[in-house]
């Protein structure tokens, strides 16, 4: 009989969320939709995972699909710096919209 937890799966990633306000490095970036759903319902959230200097909780990979921050991350001016060096030091902090919603967005630290 095969158990269950013999198909579970490791990530090697931890989410933005649990390093925000912590200073971090971007060494590189990828592409990471996250999909949820099934058959014909299936749908995908636009994500990244990002590579960073520093390792948090024994891990140097964050995921995230905060939608700033995929846009930001995902641009092509971002995309060629890294191919030539890293940025930051930046920190992930919440900010308001102009219409009064909170979002999260990449600073520098």
């Amino acid at each position: 009989m095969t158990s269950i937890s013999e198909f579970e799966t490791e990530s090697n990633s931890i989410s933005l969320a649990k390093v925000d306000g912590k200073p971090f490095t971007i060494t590189g970036v990828e592409r990471s939709d996250y999909e949820e759903g099934t058959g014909d319902s299936r749908t995908a959230t636009p994500g990244v995972k990002i590579t960073v200097k520093e390792s948090f909780d024994g891990v140097n990979v964050l995921h995230t699909t905060r939608t700033a921050i995929v846009s930001k991350l995902t641009s092509e001016a971002v995309l060629q710096a890294l191919e030539s060096g890293t940025i930051g030091p930046v920190k992930c902090e919440k900010a308001k919209s102009g219409n009064g919603k909170d979002y999260f967005k990449l600073v520098d630290a």
